[in-house]
């Protein structure tokens, strides 16, 4: 390591400058002075830094990069800079240790989140808290219809539970089924599917179900924009649009299909492996997959695009989860990068930009499974291990768990 040290009471370490050897000048004609990085490479090579962080029982790690600084200095930091960075590291530990799939906000002061072992969790727009759990099975998908009257998450065996008035019941479906993808488009209608293909309607909040013969394959995640206009995507890949509240589907004759680079002249073609699905509006639909690859519809889900390829020949960077707002904002997110050392946050803008975030590379946050936005600039994301983050712009922070988020 090239130096290490104990923060002060405001959580403040002073880097500090190491020698520049004597040189006044660099090979791209700019004055260069002692500094935490010393002498810089031409191509920048040893322009970032690798930081081990350690606090109350917990390691991160994160990365600091020069440009930062030389960005700073321009700004008019001539003397010192404060770098804020930002870990996932929770004073007082994190709300769970269990895994965290699935997350559904309501407003910037109601959501809830599910995940193994029946853990439900509660935001009540300064904290999130534990609620009694009706199961004891992993939930693996959670929705709330637009008014926040009614929520509903899914787990194996045809389990299904709902919330009303802050209570949580338990309902069995009785077939056995492995639901995985579940949505709310109101507060009286409901759709559950799983991994069988089945697909079950509800009208009266989860008494009663009719079983809907649509999909062939795995159901992997179900979205609605409002009461009737929705989507639904299985594997296959296949893709399903309504416009009746889900009493009737129809398959997109769409192929989720991209191009691999494998070397110059060489780029076949591979099927995509869908995770994840929302709606920004009645017309404008998204899906994500497996191989780094974000798909859009403009027209309710009866055709699809490819948006965005992060696919590449040598390595792919999962997507396991997609939120998105009107004006094509929002983010996609994933699995650890094992070359990057980081899980990335792909944050998309209005004018067709995106950026990527590396949020942390340190066992329990190597994975994240779901995101749900509140609006365009603030979102909420889950994974391995409870992890909790709030982006805001393209920054994130961890969840303390007795405060808001800092």
């Amino acid at each position: 390591e090239d130096f290490s040290g104990t923060t002060d009471a405001n959580g403040v370490f002073t880097m500090p400058n190491r020698s520049v050897k004597g040189e006044e000048m660099l090979a791209t004609g700019h004055e260069v002075h002692d500094n935490p990085w010393g002498l810089f490479h031409l191509a920048g090579f040893n322009a970032l830094f690798f930081c081990d962080i350690q606090a109350y029982g917990q390691t991160d790690y994160q990365y600091i990069e020069a440009g930062a600084y030389n960005m700073a200095f321009r700004s008019g930091a001539k003397d010192s800079y404060t770098y804020d960075m930002r870990t996932t590291i929770v004073p007082g530990g994190r709300v769970t240790t269990n895994d965290l799939f699935a997350i559904k906000m309501v407003s910037d002061k109601k959501g809830y989140a599910v995940g193994a072992g029946g853990t439900i969790l509660q935001w009540d727009g300064k904290k999130w808290s534990h609620m009694p759990s009706p199961t004891g099975q992993a939930l693996f998908n959670l929705d709330v219809d637009p008014s926040g009257t009614l929520a509903v998450a899914v787990s194996g065996q045809g389990t299904i539970i709902t919330c009303t008035n802050g209570k949580w019941t338990k309902k069995d479906l009785g077939d056995g089924a492995n639901l995985l993808a579940c949505a709310a488009p109101s507060a009286n209608v409901i759709l559950v599917g799983g991994e069988r293909g089945e697909l079950y309607r509800s009208t009266d909040g989860g008494e009663n179900w009719d079983r809907i013969e649509a999909a062939k394959d795995a159901i992997r995640s179900i979205r609605f924009a409002g009461p009737k206009n929705g989507i639904m995507i299985c594997d296959g890949p296949a893709a399903y649009y309504t416009t009746d509240g889900g009493e009737t589907w129809t398959k997109s004759d769409s192929e989720f299909k991209f191009t691999v680079f494998q070397g110059w002249g060489s780029r076949p073609e591979q099927s995509a492996t869908l995770t994840d699905c929302c709606m920004a509006s009645e017309t404008d639909a998204w899906a994500c997959c497996e191989e780094g690859v974000v798909f859009r519809s403009t027209d309710g889900g009866r055709t699809w695009q490819v948006h965005t390829d992060f696919a590449n020949f040598a390595r792919w960077q999962p997507l396991y989860c997609i939120d998105m707002k009107p004006g094509a904002t929002g983010w996609t997110s994933g699995s650890f990068d094992r070359f990057y050392d980081t899980v990335p946050i792909k944050r998309f803008y209005a004018n067709g930009k995106v950026a990527v975030e590396p949020v942390t590379a340190f066992g329990a946050s190597d994975r994240i499974y779901d995101i749900s936005c509140v609006n365009a600039n603030d979102g909420w994301l889950v994974g391995k291990g409870g992890l909790i983050l709030r982006v805001q712009g393209i920054e994130y922070a961890p969840v303390v768990p007795h405060g808001l988020p800092r």
